[in-house]
């Protein structure tokens, strides 16, 4: 069966630069969860004055690996990226002797002819990065097969930041690309060799020619389930009555009846890999029951010549979209400068209420910002996250979901980060 990708594909999905002058900076992140080894990579690439000839013109990748280990390496000729700006894909060539235009590339051939690099689509992501200074050094190569985009399946995906972000209004955008997805390949970390069958994949984005002063961000779609709670009835008492829990994870974190055919490849993309000849990760997240995705967060943002402060949570759950934004629902938050966050959000027909913590004392990383590709944010892959979801009704509430993760994606950035953060 063939994966159409229009049934996937979010808005804002292709590059946005318009080939002017004027500051642009745009990113995209890329993430693969491996439950079984209690470890994640995330990709983020960025592209900054790509018309080349200013101060910060450039590329650069970073990977925050095992244990939250860092890798980055920076690529400044701007000629050698590419994008697409009708679909997600996207590729910088560091070391390579080809002296054609850069573009996707047969991912053998990109293997043999770029020694440092990267490409990206909604289905293939592969690249080289090494660290001359340390020796440290990344290898990949996955195929992608999304679940979620933005938004209820079957239907036309939303923009992360509603009809206005397709205006200079709001920036800098953010759209998230892949809520859901199921990545196999593997991944090469310092001569470790990490391979892996349907493991949880994420993707987002974000672009334009202004830069967040401040924010936080929590992304999580690796869970392990509490069983429903029955709904109380009018009286408050609850009623005996509710829908069977789900079905309990095995000690390798596969659903214990997995159901779903997620055998699909896109059309016009590299076939997935051939199963590697040693026994993968194998995670089944296709269980109707059991597939669940959340990313929230917030920030202080330039809205044309003032500042506000916005906050979303957005739930993916058995086909269903669960979108808490400002514009429906009341979103607040309590976010400390590092180790606590927490979330709440109300609208007419649903509740959701998310803690997520850390001891870790998390990565620094770099983001474009108005002076280059600088360190302004602190990450961990490594959070507690706490989930709840209910259905409200006059009667009262009914429990949908509560889900916890030890593999909880946390990030605050920005400045100043000197007291708790709470919604006004």
């Amino acid at each position: 069966m063939v994966l159409n990708l229009t049934d996937y594909q979010t808005p804002h999905s292709g590059y946005h630069w318009d080939g002017s002058s004027r500051r642009f900076f745009e990113g995209w992140y890329y993430r693969v969860t491996l439950p079984q080894d209690r470890q994640t990579f995330a990709f983020m690439y960025s592209i900054e004055d790509p018309i080349g000839g200013k101060p910060y013109s450039g590329g650069g990748a970073q990977i925050l690996g095992p244990n939250d280990e860092y890798l980055c390496r920076t690529f400044p000729d701007v000629n050698k990226f590419w994008a697409i700006r009708d679909e997600l894909a996207l590729g910088h060539w560091g070391k390579t002797d080809l002296c054609s235009l850069p573009g996707y590339l047969d991912p053998e051939i990109f293997d043999q002819q770029v020694q440092e690099g990267y490409q990206a689509t909604a289905t293939w992501h592969q690249g080289y990065l090494k660290d001359p200074g340390t020796g440290n050094f990344a290898r990949w190569q996955y195929s992608i097969k999304p679940i979620y985009g933005w938004g209820n399946s079957g239907q036309i995906q939303q923009s992360t930041a509603g009809w206005l972000s397709f205006l200079q209004i709001f920036e800098p955008g953010w759209q998230i690309l892949m809520a859901h997805g199921l990545a196999t390949g593997w991944i090469e970390w310092n001569g470790k060799r990490y391979e892996f069958t349907d493991a949880p994949a994420y993707g987002e984005k974000n672009w334009g020619g202004a830069f967040p002063q401040k924010w936080f961000w929590v992304n999580c779609n690796w869970f392990e389930f509490d069983p429903p709670l029955p709904p109380l009835n009018k009286g408050g008492v609850q009623n005996p009555k509710s829908d069977p829990p789900l079905p309990p994870l095995n000690k390798g974190g596969v659903w214990s009846k997995p159901v779903g055919d997620m055998e699909k490849i896109s059309p016009g993309h590299p076939s997935p890999l051939s199963p590697p000849q040693s026994q993968p990760t194998t995670f089944d997240r296709t269980h109707k029951g059991g597939d669940l995705a959340l990313t929230a967060g917030g920030g202080r943002r330039g809205v044309l010549w003032w500042m506000e402060e916005v906050a979303m949570i957005g739930l993916h759950y058995q086909g269903k979209f669960y979108e808490f934004v400002p514009w429906n629902s009341q979103v607040s938050w309590n976010i400390q400068p590092w180790g606590s966050w927490q979330m709440q959000a109300i609208n007419a027909h649903y509740e959701v209420e998310l803690t997520a913590t850390t001891n870790l004392p998390g990565t620094p990383l770099r983001a474009p910002t108005e002076k280059g590709l600088a360190f302004a944010c602190r990450d961990t892959m490594h959070g507690n996250l706490i989930l709840e979801l209910r259905e409200l009704s006059g009667s009262g509430s009914k429990l949908i979901l509560k889900a916890s993760s030890s593999l909880c994606g946390l990030e605050v950035g920005g400045s100043p980060w000197n007291q708790t953060w709470r919604s006004s």
